[in-house]
Formats: C-alpha cells, structure tokens, sequence
C-alpha cells in the first residue's frame, strides 16, 4: 500500500467536499490513517482480505487507489504512478461485472476546483447545471449523467411546485 500519501491526494482527501443533493458525486471519503482500509471492496475482498489486483482474482489495478466514492459507493479513482500529470481522477461504477473506469478530470487539482464550483452552486440546481454545461472539462458520460439527473430533479421540484 501507499507508506504516504501525495500532497496533492492528502489534501483532496482532507477537505471531504460532500454534496447534499448529488448522489454521483463524492460523499465518502478516507482519513490519512484508514486509507489503505478504505481500499477494501476494491483492491482486496472486504471479508478474506484476498488481493482484487490483477486478472486472476479480479480486475483492479495495482496502481489505482480509491481517493473518496459516491453515496453508491462508486470509486473515484487515481493512478498513483500518474504523478507529474497532478493525478488524472477516473471513475468506475459498480455492478457492471468489472471496473469500466472512465477519466472524469485531467487532474486532482482540477476536479477538486470543479467540486468547489458545484458545492457553490448546490442550493440553486439550476446554476449547478449551467456551471457544468459550460465548464469544458465535464464532456464525458459521467458529467453528462450528472447533468441529467439535475434536470430530472429540477423538473420534478417545478411539477411539485404547481401542484401546490
């Protein structure tokens, strides 16, 4: 496991940006002194501890480690070995037979930024999205996923809201 952990890592994982109304996006996250515990389910099984790494036994990498996971307990991922890109951050979902990871941000730093953003603007949704929209780093399927459940939830609140 990692003896310590990247400035960069520590200090994302330290701030724990959690988001009320965005289930997608990070809610837990691991301390410095648990990180390799919150590790389990992903590079070892949680019960018998047996490794995960590899194709025999599953299909985790050994350099990818587990910085913080959505309320579903979904994986935002980074390649420690990806060091002098600043840690580009991926994105894995359960329950598809093996991890598709996906990079959602060139950067920790930068996905870090974004998450500010959007905690900003997490009270007024509509503004959440337009951010997202606008922002050239949230093209992929995952950011777009986001920006669809937002508009879901936007358009219930409205119905709601007329009802009354």
């Amino acid at each position: 496991m990692i003896k310590n952990l990247p400035e960069q890592i520590a200090h994302f994982i330290e701030q724990k940006i959690e988001f009320k109304y965005i289930n997608d996006l990070p809610h837990f996250y691991p301390s410095k002194t648990d990180f390799d515990k919150f590790q389990e389910g992903y590079r070892c099984n949680t019960t018998t501890k047996e490794s995960l790494i590899g194709t025999e036994n599953g299909d985790w990498e050994e350099d990818f480690y587990v910085i913080c996971s959505n309320y579903y307990h979904d994986p935002f991922i980074i390649n420690i070995t990806e060091k002098e890109s600043n840690f580009p951050v991926y994105f894995a979902p359960h329950g598809e037979g093996k991890w598709n990871k996906i990079k959602i941000s060139n950067s920790i730093s930068d996905f870090y930024s974004l998450l500010i953003k959007i905690k900003e603007t997490e009270e007024t949704l509509p503004k959440t999205v337009e951010l997202l929209r606008e922002n050239e780093n949230t093209t992929t399927i995952f950011w777009q996923k986001i920006i669809e459940e937002l508009l879901d939830v936007i358009k219930y609140e409205e119905e709601e809201n007329n009802e009354i």
